[in-house]
């Protein structure tokens, strides 16, 4: 994908400027006679044009199948020199076809024996080769290059190096024989220039050098010290002896670790390369602070009971039944029953897993839902199913660790309403758990007085406690939790029920089942926690666990990726270099053992599923740790002064497809980077606008905010008066984009699609001609129209000056009595393009298109722009795409599948790391899904559902997108993607609004948010 950019000089700006808000003119003048008038209920989606680009691309569809074959490329390869080390051949080719000219290429041998090769020097027509045992014979060596060339579209324009010309991708696949092995020369350099060309090409990303992996980071750092010991001559090749240990400046990541977000891929990956360095960090040498002597993060408590009664004696004080029984410091998701508990993961995850999968550019799932079922021994939707509400009377998630993909505690509990059926479906699931894991044990045991049943494989693969606490039982699998909520029976721990922030909430919101599905809550106990020092020295910790796992792993993928099969196990990786001794021991001595089918595994767990920090135990510390969280703390409660914000959200999913949010937080802390957007937008709550289809951002404007006071000094400074000011702006601004044909012709050029007719036209020139076209539109609330009126005059008159004869307006045809100007603009001899102006009811509109100016008017005249479901709030949100064959879900669907390159990208690696290790695996199998969560951590997954295979030539494919080297156009994509999960979400989506707000004064102070989902009935 290429980009382009947009230089804007002075002058042009300041003509930009002017001519968008010179076009008001007064909005009273009525129109002559003459001019005809559309009647009210013309339907503007008839005069919508459509896409050029769709309708295009639709006639094409048939002719664009030929960039699915690729063209012959010829190519010859002769071997200049050669070097034979122990278990390896490595050799110099030389090459007819430069491969930097190509956008985009793969190279591989077909031999025997196994072969990597890597292309190396700035013309990209040598490579590197290295084969692993004996050298193959001659007669049966080939290469075989996959790669895309760009050529050059039009018949004007088209010259190659041209900026603003358009290109199209030839897909080229060529084969050669090596020349000459026999005959080169010797070179012994070779074995370190493969292992340094290896290292920058997995430094770069293999195959997208936008982005990095914690595998890539991994992979570039061990060879670049290969290639280096290799030109020192430490050592004659890789794993003749124990990798030394390289002296290095230590880096310390406590800092990272202990942010309020970690297990991010940034993290990840700069500890992977302190592992690759064979950089360690022992906390078990010097661990001489007491826990107990570092002091937490210290805010004062608030005054929840008199906050209470401030509210009113109209807020009634009603608490769900299980909150009595969860303790103050875990996060709390209550359902009425296990089916609301259900349905609501499944509107969340079940729709939304590819497209954030897409979004994060991940290459596949992290299965941690799935991950969590296996461990505790249930099937959360076939229990919904046959028990419902019938066994139970109300649902309840609690946890004390949000870092949920790393490995969590997680518990359910039940309100017992037909025990006997409960426990019979539990002892069935236990039945199947012990079918698949002959290793499984079930022990009971006493824990204070209660019965406590222990369902648990060695690894804890499946880890399940089971109890009953009174009226509810409880399904955890944590010993700790266990233990916090007895102490809660017992009346030694605060419930939720009990502490001031939950009630408060409740306040706000009281449980009932009319009014809610579901409810949410993480309270001043539960950020306490997890901004303490145990939960966040423990939480450094495990990521360092974490990354020696992964370090594990990886080196077992990186000797697939050199010797063509998995190594069998560690002390095979030892022998040959790929980990250092040192590496099979985490900090505090604990052992890690590995298997080829399930990965490295420790005390720790796995890297995909570690120990809950719950059951951690932690008494003594290092200085450093001390340190790094004392310089959390401070940061912390520098950034959050006053108090800490306890999190209240109510959840309504009435039907399928229906989700809605209404949350609060609070109190907002004074001097917090919340007060400084309060003052910057004010506190000034208005409706905003709506919209009958399309895309709608508005943000309300408060009269002492200091946005008011930046524009009105831009202002003055662009036309040099002191007396041009912003006082005509009411309560709101708002922008957006109609769902209409121009807003896909917008999308696609943007995304470098080949337009219509473009006739050797540049990129720059197809966006001038769509931006004439496109749907957006900009509205802003009027008070004062003759300060407008004034302020718009001295705009006209600095445009006359400054580019007289640029720049026409005049009447145009009026809709519905509303009287339009039409600004034109030219530039050189073209006319560059028109700009729709109104002003209805005390709303300034303008837009590039005409119907869309016209849908605008309609909404505001009949009332639509205000209507009842929209809230006065702060700042809204709107998508609506038309029901059919809407426009906007398209351009959705265009930009989703721009962020799901990179994810497929780093999916089709993955899978040929995976291959090479010769252990074959399928995404629908349970052992192959179980080596690539063991290994990667995440299972290679494609975001449109396609099929993940790779060739005999050694190139990933996916059946819906196509290979790394060759993408499906987009015409054909969209056939292919037509039973997609991202296709389907995008595609179903009939209404998504947020909306926020500052509320509240002193105490009471925090931001109210408001979300709604409407999906179409026919998405699943």
């Amino acid at each position: 994908m290429r980009s382009f950019a947009i230089r804007v000089t002075r002058p042009c700006s300041l003509f930009v400027v002017g001519t968008l808000l010179s076009c008001v003119t007064a909005p009273n003048q009525r129109p002559p006679l003459r001019q005809s008038l559309r009647p009210a209920g013309w339907d503007k989606r008839r005069a919508d044009t459509g896409s050029r680009y769709a309708v295009w691309a639709g006639k094409r569809a048939a002719s664009t199948i030929r960039h699915q074959r690729y063209q012959p490329l010829a190519i010859t390869a002769r071997v200049l020199t050669k070097h034979q080390e122990k278990g390896a051949l490595y050799a110099r080719v030389q090459l007819s076809t430069k491969l930097s000219s190509l956008n985009g290429f793969s190279v591989s041998v077909v031999s025997p024996a196994h072969a990597v090769a890597l292309p190396i020097g700035e013309q990209g027509d040598q490579l590197l080769l290295r084969f692993v045992n004996a050298p193959p014979a001659a007669s049966k060596l080939s290469l075989v290059v996959y790669g895309l060339r760009l050529a050059a579209r039009g018949t004007k324009g088209g010259a190659e190096g041209d900026k603003d010309a358009q290109y199209e991708e030839i897909p080229l696949h060529g084969e050669a024989r090596l020349e000459g092995l026999g005959q080169a020369k010797g070179e012994g350099a070779l074995a370190a220039a493969f292992f340094r060309a290896a290292a920058e090409k997995w430094r770069r990303g293999r195959l997208d050098p936008r982005g990095r992996t914690a595998f890539s980071a991994f992979a570039s750092g061990r060879l670049s010290v290969w290639a280096r010991e290799l030109v020192n001559e430490r050592l004659t090749s890789p794993g003749s002896r124990s990798m030394p240990m390289p002296q290095r400046r230590r880096r310390s990541r406590l800092g990272e670790m202990m942010a309020l977000y970690t297990g991010l891929t940034s993290v990840e990956e700069a500890l992977q390369t302190d592992r690759a360095l064979f950089f360690r960090r022992d906390y078990k040498k010097g661990a001489t602070v007491a826990l107990a002597s570092i002091k937490g993060v210290e805010l004062p408590a608030h005054p929840w009971d008199s906050m209470i009664a401030e509210l009113g004696e109209k807020k009634s004080l009603v608490i769900d039944p299980l909150a009595q029984h969860v303790p103050a410091e875990m996060a709390y998701l209550f359902a009425h029953d296990l089916r609301t508990l259900v349905r609501v993961q499944g509107e969340l995850g079940g729709r939304f897993s590819e497209l954030v999968q897409a979004l994060e550019g991940r290459g596949g799932d992290h299965s941690f839902i799935k991950r969590y079922e296996r461990q505790l021994a249930i099937r959360r939707s076939a229990l919904a199913e046959k028990l419902g509400h019938i066994a139970s009377k109300g649902v309840a998630l609690i946890t004390t660790d949000p870092l949920q993909r790393e490995g969590s505690d997680m518990t359910l509990l039940f309100g017992l309403g037909n025990e006997m059926l409960l426990r019979a479906v539990l002892r069935k699931y236990a039945v199947e758990a012990k079918a698949r894991r002959s290793d499984a044990t079930t022990r009971t045991f006493k824990l204070a007085g209660h019965e406590v049943e222990l369902l648990s494989t060695p690894d804890h693969d499946v880890h399940r406690y089971l109890m009953r606490l009174g009226s509810i039982l409880v399904l955890s699998n944590s010993k700790f939790v266990l233990e916090r909520l007895i102490a809660v029976k017992q009346k030694q721990a605060t419930s939720l029920a009990e502490s001031g922030d939950y009630r408060y909430m409740r306040a706000r919101y009281p449980f009932s089942k009319d009014k809610e599905d579901a409810f949410a809550f993480m309270g001043d106990a539960f950020v306490a926690h997890v901004t303490g020092p145990r939960f966040k020295i423990l939480q450094a910790r495990r990521m360092e666990a974490k990354a020696d796992l992964q370090a594990v792993g990886f080196a077992a993928l990186l000797h697939g990726w050199l010797q063509g099969k998995a190594p069998k196990n560690t002390a095979e990786l030892r022998a040959r270099g790929y980990l250092a001794p040192q590496e099979l021991h985490h900090a505090d001595g604990a052992k890690i053992s590995y298997t080829p089918q399930r990965g490295a595994h420790s005390s720790w767990g796995r890297a995909y599923q570690l120990t809950p920090l719950a059951d951690l135990s932690l008494q003594d510390v290092t200085t450093t740790e001390e340190q790094a969280y004392q310089r959390f703390r401070d940061s912390y409660q520098r950034n959050w002064r006053g108090y800490i914000d306890p999190v209240a959200l109510r959840i309504r999913a009435p039907r399928s497809g229906q989700l809605a949010f209404d949350g609060r937080m609070l109190p907002l802390n004074e001097r917090s980077d919340y007060d400084h957007l309060l003052k910057m937008v004010g506190q000034t709550v208005a409706r905003a606008p709506d919209l009958k289809s399309g895309l709608l951002f508005s943000f309300a404007v408060g009269k002492g905010a200091t946005l008011r006071k930046v524009v009105d000094s831009a202002a003055m400074g662009a036309l040099g008066s002191k007396k041009v000011r912003i006082g005509w702006l009411g309560d709101w601004v708002a922008v957006g984009a109609s769902d209409r044909g121009g807003l896909y012709d917008l999308g696609a050029t943007v995304a470098d699609a080949p337009m219509p007719g473009s006739k050797g036209r540049g990129r720059m020139a197809n966006l001038a001609l769509v931006l004439a076209r496109a749907p957006l539109f900009a509205e802003a609330h009027v008070v004062g129209h003759l300060a407008l009126v004034g302020v718009l005059s001295a705009l006209r008159a600095k445009l006359s000056e400054t580019a007289p004869g640029m720049v026409t307006w005049k009447k145009g045809l009026p809709y519905r009595e509303q009287a339009i100007t039409e600004v034109h603009v030219r530039t050189g001899r073209e006319l560059g393009g028109t700009l729709h102006y109104a002003v209805v009811k005390d709303v300034l509109t303008l837009s590039l298109d005409r119907g869309t100016m016209e849908e605008r008017i309609d909404a505001h005249l009949d009332g639509a722009a205000h209507a009842k479901l929209v809230k006065p709030m702060q700042s809204t949100v709107r998508v609506r795409p038309w029901p059919k064959k809407s426009w906007l879900s398209r351009v959705l669907m265009l930009a989703a599948g721009r962020f799901a390159w990179k994810a497929e990208v780093r999916a089709l690696e993955a899978l040929t790391l995976l291959e090479a290790c010769k252990q074959p695996w399928d995404n629908g199998s349970e052992p192959g899904r179980l080596r690539a969560l063991g290994h990667l951590g995440w299972v290679p997954a494609s975001v449109h559902g396609g099929k993940l295979t790779v060739n005999g030539d050694g190139i990933p494919h996916d059946s819906v997108w196509g290979d790394p080297y060759l993408r499906l156009p987009w015409s054909e994509q969209k056939a292919a993607m037509k039973n997609s999960p991202l296709r389907r979400v995008l595609g179903a989506l009939q209404d998504l609004q947020l909306s926020l707000a500052f509320e509240g004064k002193g105490a009471h102070r925090g931001l109210h948010v408001r979300s709604r989902w409407f999906y179409r009935p026919s998405s699943k």
